[in-house]
Protein backbone atom coordinates (compact mmCIF):
# COMPACT_ATOMS: atom_id res chain seq x y z
CA UNK A 1 0.00 0.00 0.00
CA UNK A 2 1.62 3.69 -1.21
CA UNK A 3 0.89 6.33 1.27
CA UNK A 4 1.26 9.57 1.27
CA UNK A 5 1.59 12.49 3.83
CA UNK A 6 2.36 15.66 4.60
CA UNK A 7 5.45 16.29 6.76
CA UNK A 8 7.66 18.83 8.69
CA UNK A 9 11.42 18.01 9.46
CA UNK A 10 12.71 18.54 12.88
CA UNK A 11 15.16 20.55 13.67
CA UNK A 12 17.42 21.11 16.63
CA UNK A 13 15.76 24.14 18.43
CA UNK A 14 17.67 27.40 18.92
CA UNK A 15 15.71 27.74 22.48
CA UNK A 16 13.38 26.27 24.08
CA UNK A 17 9.44 27.33 23.71
CA UNK A 18 7.61 28.76 26.63
CA UNK A 19 4.92 25.83 26.22
CA UNK A 20 4.62 21.93 26.22
CA UNK A 21 5.79 20.19 22.68
CA UNK A 22 6.85 16.68 22.37
CA UNK A 23 10.00 15.64 22.16
CA UNK A 24 11.16 13.90 18.76
CA UNK A 25 14.88 13.63 17.56
CA UNK A 26 16.07 15.75 15.02
CA UNK A 27 16.14 15.50 11.49
CA UNK A 28 13.27 13.09 12.19
CA UNK A 29 9.33 13.73 10.61
CA UNK A 30 6.35 15.04 12.13
CA UNK A 31 3.23 14.38 10.42
CA UNK A 32 0.68 16.58 9.82
CA UNK A 33 -3.11 15.99 10.32
CA UNK A 34 -6.59 16.58 12.06
CA UNK A 35 -5.58 13.93 15.00
CA UNK A 36 -2.18 15.56 15.96
CA UNK A 37 -1.97 15.93 19.81
CA UNK A 38 -1.31 19.05 21.48
CA UNK A 39 2.12 18.87 21.98
CA UNK A 40 2.51 17.93 18.34
CA UNK A 41 1.56 21.08 17.45
CA UNK A 42 2.93 22.90 19.79
CA UNK A 43 6.41 21.33 18.32
CA UNK A 44 5.07 22.51 15.12
CA UNK A 45 5.20 25.98 15.72
CA UNK A 46 8.12 26.24 17.61
CA UNK A 47 9.83 24.49 14.59
CA UNK A 48 7.92 27.39 12.59
CA UNK A 49 8.84 30.62 15.04
CA UNK A 50 12.40 29.46 15.26
CA UNK A 51 13.28 29.08 11.37
CA UNK A 52 11.94 32.89 11.52
CA UNK A 53 13.79 33.58 14.72
CA UNK A 54 11.38 34.65 16.79
CA UNK A 55 10.78 31.37 19.19
CA UNK A 56 12.55 34.03 22.46
CA UNK A 57 9.14 36.11 22.14
CA UNK A 58 6.95 36.62 25.47
CA UNK A 59 4.39 34.70 24.92
CA UNK A 60 2.63 32.62 22.06
CA UNK A 61 0.66 35.60 21.06
CA UNK A 62 3.80 38.05 20.35
CA UNK A 63 5.14 35.14 18.54
CA UNK A 64 1.94 34.46 16.59
CA UNK A 65 1.79 37.95 15.43
CA UNK A 66 5.75 38.21 14.57
CA UNK A 67 4.92 35.44 12.35
CA UNK A 68 2.03 37.57 10.57
CA UNK A 69 3.81 40.22 9.88
CA UNK A 70 6.16 37.76 7.62
CA UNK A 71 5.81 38.57 4.29
CA UNK A 72 5.79 34.51 3.70
CA UNK A 73 5.83 31.60 6.27
CA UNK A 74 6.98 28.23 5.31
CA UNK A 75 8.80 25.77 6.82
CA UNK A 76 11.04 22.62 6.12
CA UNK A 77 9.21 19.46 5.19
CA UNK A 78 7.10 18.21 2.04
CA UNK A 79 5.61 14.51 1.09
CA UNK A 80 6.32 11.19 2.27
CA UNK A 81 5.58 8.94 0.23
CA UNK A 82 5.84 5.13 2.13
CA UNK A 83 5.43 1.90 1.00
CA UNK A 84 3.95 -0.53 3.31
CA UNK A 85 5.06 -3.89 1.81
CA UNK A 86 8.58 -3.02 0.65
CA UNK A 87 9.11 -0.40 3.96
CA UNK A 88 10.63 1.96 1.87
CA UNK A 89 9.97 5.66 2.65
CA UNK A 90 10.93 8.65 0.12
CA UNK A 91 11.46 11.90 2.22
CA UNK A 92 11.85 15.03 1.04
CA UNK A 93 15.70 16.70 1.27
CA UNK A 94 16.86 20.17 1.82
CA UNK A 95 15.48 22.99 1.09
CA UNK A 96 12.58 21.50 0.10
CA UNK A 97 9.39 23.21 1.90
CA UNK A 98 5.98 22.24 3.15
CA UNK A 99 4.75 24.53 0.60
CA UNK A 100 6.11 22.90 -1.98
CA UNK A 101 3.59 20.10 -1.84
CA UNK A 102 1.59 20.88 -4.79
CA UNK A 103 4.03 20.75 -7.05
CA UNK A 104 3.22 17.14 -7.46
CA UNK A 105 0.36 17.84 -9.32
CA UNK A 106 2.35 18.23 -12.17
CA UNK A 107 3.65 15.15 -12.25
CA UNK A 108 0.83 13.42 -15.05
CA UNK A 109 2.25 16.47 -17.14
CA UNK A 110 6.01 14.88 -16.98
CA UNK A 111 7.03 17.36 -14.49
CA UNK A 112 8.50 16.40 -11.37
CA UNK A 113 8.04 18.04 -8.33
CA UNK A 114 10.69 19.38 -6.11
CA UNK A 115 11.92 17.15 -3.58
CA UNK A 116 14.85 18.76 -2.15
CA UNK A 117 18.48 18.13 -2.51
CA UNK A 118 21.34 16.60 -0.38
CA UNK A 119 20.62 13.76 -1.28
CA UNK A 120 18.68 14.38 -4.29
CA UNK A 121 15.18 12.80 -4.76
CA UNK A 122 14.67 11.72 -8.77
CA UNK A 123 11.48 10.87 -10.36
CA UNK A 124 10.87 8.14 -13.26
CA UNK A 125 8.10 8.99 -15.60
CA UNK A 126 6.67 5.20 -16.42
CA UNK A 127 3.81 4.89 -18.38
CA UNK A 128 1.67 3.33 -15.37
CA UNK A 129 3.88 4.48 -12.37
CA UNK A 130 6.03 7.39 -11.13
CA UNK A 131 9.17 5.42 -9.39
CA UNK A 132 10.35 7.53 -6.72
CA UNK A 133 13.98 7.13 -5.71
CA UNK A 134 15.40 8.61 -2.46
CA UNK A 135 18.90 9.67 -4.24
CA UNK A 136 18.62 9.53 -8.07
CA UNK A 137 22.45 8.43 -7.77
CA UNK A 138 22.24 5.31 -5.56
CA UNK A 139 19.32 3.55 -7.49
CA UNK A 140 19.72 -0.19 -6.07
CA UNK A 141 17.35 -3.00 -5.95
CA UNK A 142 14.73 -2.25 -3.56
CA UNK A 143 15.32 1.16 -2.35
CA UNK A 144 12.43 2.89 -4.92
CA UNK A 145 8.74 3.65 -4.65
CA UNK A 146 6.60 2.78 -7.19
CA UNK A 147 3.47 5.00 -7.13
CA UNK A 148 0.31 4.20 -9.36
CA UNK A 149 -0.75 7.17 -11.68
CA UNK A 150 -3.81 6.25 -11.86
CA UNK A 151 -3.49 6.60 -7.45
CA UNK A 152 -2.06 9.94 -7.38
CA UNK A 153 -4.96 12.49 -7.14
CA UNK A 154 -6.53 10.36 -4.57
CA UNK A 155 -3.29 10.84 -2.77
CA UNK A 156 -2.58 14.20 -3.09
CA UNK A 157 -6.40 14.89 -1.90
CA UNK A 158 -5.59 12.48 0.97
CA UNK A 159 -2.51 14.96 1.92
CA UNK A 160 -4.40 18.05 1.43
CA UNK A 161 -7.28 16.69 4.15
CA UNK A 162 -4.43 16.41 6.38
CA UNK A 163 -3.21 19.71 6.11
CA UNK A 164 -7.13 20.76 6.71
CA UNK A 165 -7.57 19.05 9.57
CA UNK A 166 -4.13 20.35 11.22
CA UNK A 167 -5.07 23.77 10.41
CA UNK A 168 -7.88 22.47 12.86
CA UNK A 169 -5.71 21.44 15.60
CA UNK A 170 -3.57 24.56 14.91
CA UNK A 171 -6.62 26.92 15.63
CA UNK A 172 -7.91 24.90 18.97
CA UNK A 173 -4.04 25.14 20.09
CA UNK A 174 -3.87 28.90 19.53
CA UNK A 175 -6.98 29.24 21.32
CA UNK A 176 -6.07 27.38 24.14
CA UNK A 177 -2.76 29.39 24.10
CA UNK A 178 -4.00 33.24 24.52
CA UNK A 179 -3.84 33.81 20.49
CA UNK A 180 -7.73 34.14 20.25
CA UNK A 181 -7.63 37.62 19.05
CA UNK A 182 -5.14 35.91 15.98
CA UNK A 183 -5.85 33.09 15.10
CA UNK A 184 -8.47 33.43 12.32
CA UNK A 185 -5.61 35.76 10.58
CA UNK A 186 -3.04 33.36 11.31
CA UNK A 187 -4.93 30.64 9.83
CA UNK A 188 -5.93 32.15 7.46
CA UNK A 189 -2.15 32.59 6.16
CA UNK A 190 -0.81 29.69 6.80
CA UNK A 191 -3.71 28.37 4.95
CA UNK A 192 -2.51 30.58 2.04
CA UNK A 193 1.15 30.64 2.44
CA UNK A 194 1.34 26.49 2.71
CA UNK A 195 -1.36 26.59 0.01
CA UNK A 196 -3.66 24.19 1.72
CA UNK A 197 -7.29 24.29 1.50
CA UNK A 198 -7.38 25.83 -2.71
CA UNK A 199 -8.59 23.13 -4.96
CA UNK A 200 -6.78 20.51 -6.22
CA UNK A 201 -6.12 20.34 -10.17
CA UNK A 202 -7.31 17.41 -11.83
CA UNK A 203 -5.05 14.86 -13.23
CA UNK A 204 -3.80 15.03 -16.48
CA UNK A 205 -4.19 19.56 -16.17
CA UNK A 206 -1.64 21.67 -15.58
CA UNK A 207 -1.43 25.01 -14.33
CA UNK A 208 -1.41 25.42 -18.13
CA UNK A 209 -4.35 23.59 -19.41
CA UNK A 210 -4.77 20.53 -20.62
CA UNK A 211 -1.93 17.20 -21.41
Amino acid sequence: MITMRPAVEVMRLNAVPLWHFAQRDPLSWLVLHAACTDDEVGLFLALLADRYGVLTGPDPAWIMEALLAEEMIDISGGVLVHDSKSGVTIAPSCCCGLADWREWQQAPAGVAPWMGHSPDPEMEFHETQLRLWQNGDDRRPGTHVDVPRSALSALLAGVRQDLIGFLDALRAWARQHGCADLVDAFIAKADADLAVSAELIPAGLTTGGAV
